[in-house]
Order: structure tokens, then C-alpha cells, then sequence
């Protein structure tokens, strides 16, 4: 009672998966010698330097280029004619970026520097903010 196309699709999905671990395995060596490296030579320079207590430091993936945000929100107000909401602009460059809408986490971020673009456009003047109702504003282009 298999079905021939759902096995050949898993066999298919576990090779996938098997060879990212694989890549993922070699990264990780290839991490441990660099911060090997880094240890030699920071005990070189400072030898009583106590290593397990430095915590490591995660870096964000950035999801814009420069200059990528106000060109999405700028062009997408002067394309709709009519004032948008910040969560509208929101969806749209998360939409144009092809990020997760559906993570709540990366929402917040994107939003925050929506909105950081939107004050600072509508201080030079080329943005005017308007207040919809107490939660939402709305933003419509300049003067």
C-alpha cells in the first residue's frame, strides 16, 4: 500500500536534507579551526585571559540593502494615491522582500525601521503624517 510518488518525494527530501547537515558539518569545522586560530593568538597577546568567559556575540541577518526601505515605502505611497498605514507599509516591503509575515519577531524589526524611514521622510517634508484613530497612523506623500 505505498505510494510510489510520496516515497520518492521523502527519499528525495531526506537527500536534501542529509546534504545541508553535511555542509552545516563542514562549516562548524571550519568555525572551530578559525576560533582556535583566534584563541592561539589572543593568548599570545594576553595569556592569563580566562577564554569560557567570553560569551558569544550573535549577529542579525539584514533584510534590507541601503537605501532599499524608503525606496519600497516611497514608491509604494506615491503608487496607491492615498494615505497608507504603517502595518500596510509593513506588509508591502515584507512582501517586496519576501520575508515572513508570519513571524511576529521579524514583523516588530521591519516595522520599527518602517516606521524610523516614515518620521524621518516626513520631517524633510516629504511625507505627512496623519492619525487615523488612537493605534493607527497614516501616511500620505508631502506638501
Amino acid at each position: 500500500m505505498s505510494e510510489t510518488h510520496v516515497v520518492s518525494a521523502l527519499i528525495a527530501k531526506r537527500a536534501e536534507l542529509a546534504a545541508k547537515l553535511d555542509d552545516h558539518h563542514e562549516t562548524g569545522k571550519r568555525l572551530t579551526a578559525d576560533l582556535k586560530a583566534v584563541d592561539t593568538v589572543l593568548l599570545l597577546f594576553k595569556p592569563d585571559i580566562k577564554l569560557h568567559a567570553i560569551k558569544s556575540k550573535r549577529t542579525r541577518k539584514r533584510f534590507a540593502n541601503s537605501g532599499e526601505f524608503p525606496r519600497i515605502v516611497l514608491g509604494f505611497l506615491r503608487t496607491a494615491g492615498r494615505a497608507c498605514s504603517t502595518d500596510e507599509l509593513t506588509a508591502h516591503v515584507m512582501a517586496e522582500r519576501k520575508l515572513n509575515a508570519a513571524d511576529p519577531i521579524l514583523t516588530r524589526r521591519v516595522r520599527k525601521h518602517v516606521t524610523s524611514h516614515l518620521r524621518y521622510y516626513a520631517e524633510k517634508g516629504s511625507l505627512r503624517q496623519l492619525k487615523a484613530d488612537d493605534r493607527q497612523i497614516s501616511w500620505e506623500v508631502g506638501p
